[in-house]
């Protein structure tokens, strides 16, 4: 399997909301000492002041967006994408590719410090439910598919973010459908159980078969 950077391995993980990435996510860093990029946290500290989304976000939605330290407000900007679908797309626009931008130089930046005599190479894993969209796979070596049934996700979110099934409907609506996630991925793991450890099991296997220079730390 050919590698996108000559010092890391790239690993994309991706998944509908409630699906449980975080506890993945957890767990390569932890077992795999993998760099964790999480998509969404880039994108938040781009639109902080001096951030590459910052003005272009304000020009977009007007110094109103701003509160009275100049930060976003970001609850703000939501109410305005829901009620402006055209606004969605272009706050989309600014964010999206220049999220990828810094990726990338992220990711460029792992690659050079990658250089070293040691046989285990790094692992670096980039999540989020855009992945695919987005056309992540021109950075990731595999993207693979966190796979957790409707009525988990649900309830998962219901009792850890207290949301309405109204809101987890839109959110649903609005995401990739199981299909076209399994279409799109080289690898689904099933994260439908509540007993984790047979999740991770199934993370192990795959790393082992997928990615052998990257080995477990402990």
């Amino acid at each position: 399997m050919g590698r996108r950077f000559a010092h890391i391995a790239v690993l994309g993980i991706t998944g509908g909301v409630g699906a449980g990435k975080s506890t993945i996510l957890e767990y390569l860093k932890k077992h795999y000492g993998a760099v964790i990029i999480e998509c969404d946290e880039v994108g938040r500290s781009l639109q902080q002041e001096g951030g590459a989304c910052y003005l272009p976000m304000v020009q977009l939605f007007g110094r109103q967006i701003l509160q009275e330290d100049g930060a976003i407000d970001r609850k703000m900007a939501a109410r305005m994408i829901f009620e402006d679908p055209e606004k969605k797309k272009e706050l989309e626009q600014i964010v999206h590719p220049a999220v990828k931008a810094e990726v990338r130089r992220q990711l460029e930046e792992l690659d050079r410090e990658g250089v070293t005599k040691s046989t285990v190479q790094k692992l670096a894993v980039i999540e989020s439910a855009l992945l695919i969209d987005d056309h992540y796979e021109e950075l990731c070596d595999e993207i693979w598919y966190i796979y957790t049934a409707d009525e988990k996700r649900r309830s998962r979110l219901k009792s850890s973010r207290h949301y309405s099934d109204e809101r987890i409907d839109r959110m649903f609506a609005a995401q990739r459908g199981d299909e076209s996630f399994r279409r799109h991925a080289q690898i689904t793991i099933d994260n439908t159980d509540d007993i984790v450890q047979n999740t991770l099991k199934q993370l192990d296997i795959r790393i082992a078969e997928r990615f052998p220079e990257c080995r477990a730390i402990e």
